[in-house]
């Protein structure tokens, strides 16, 4: 993750930001510019760790990464509900938006969730496609991911042996390319 890129997509991060480094100035100005009595700056000092505080709860945390994981599992299990009527690809294209963001730990579950519901035949031909652009993804976690989530797919990863070959081929130095050999060989062992 890029040094400022969780400002980007975070209003509250920009928020926990912006009040950690106020917190800060005022801490200093109290310290040092000021006569003020002990609770002034015992509650700068305060405020200063709460903010500090804030800004690492919202940051890369577990704490985060779980946030992240039960909101996209909401959106799995809403398409699963929807699949086969007529709003079913609402849910299902903001799943699958997320396996474009920038944020790569939000990518990788995302491709994981999103083949998970490839092999729902109402949901294939919208899904697949998905897991098969994160193949070729700039990203090499996100290829990673999208590679594991076929090996671990195998009827998934039937359809899409043209892209795996590539793969193969392409990134045989990397662990996506390890990895879509893998689910060749595998696939072709189970016709």
């Amino acid at each position: 993750m890029g040094r400022f890129e969780l400002f980007r997509h975070s209003p509250w991060a920009l928020l926990a930001g912006l009040l950690t480094y106020v917190a800060g100035i005022v801490l200093l100005l109290l310290i040092f510019f000021s006569d003020s009595d002990y609770w002034t700056k015992y509650f700068a000092w305060a405020t200063f760790f709460a903010a500090a505080a804030f800004l690492h709860l919202i940051s890369d945390s577990p704490w985060r990464r779980r946030r992240i994981v039960r909101g996209l599992w909401r959106m799995r299990e809403e398409a699963m509900l929807l699949a086969g009527s007529v709003e079913s690809s609402v849910p299902l294209e903001r799943l699958i938006s997320r396996t474009e963001f920038s944020d790569t730990f939000q990518r990788c579950i995302a491709v994981k969730i999103v083949g998970s519901l490839a092999v729902d035949p109402r949901l294939t031909k919208t899904a697949a496609p998905a897991v098969a652009r994160q193949l070729l993804s700039d990203n090499p976690f996100v290829r990673h991911a999208a590679a594991e989530t076929l090996y671990q797919l195998p009827t998934l990863a039937a359809l899409l042996q043209s892209r795996l070959t590539v793969v193969a081929e392409e990134f045989s130095h990397e662990s996506c390319g390890r990895i879509a050999l893998r689910t060749l060989e595998r696939v072709r062992m189970q016709k």
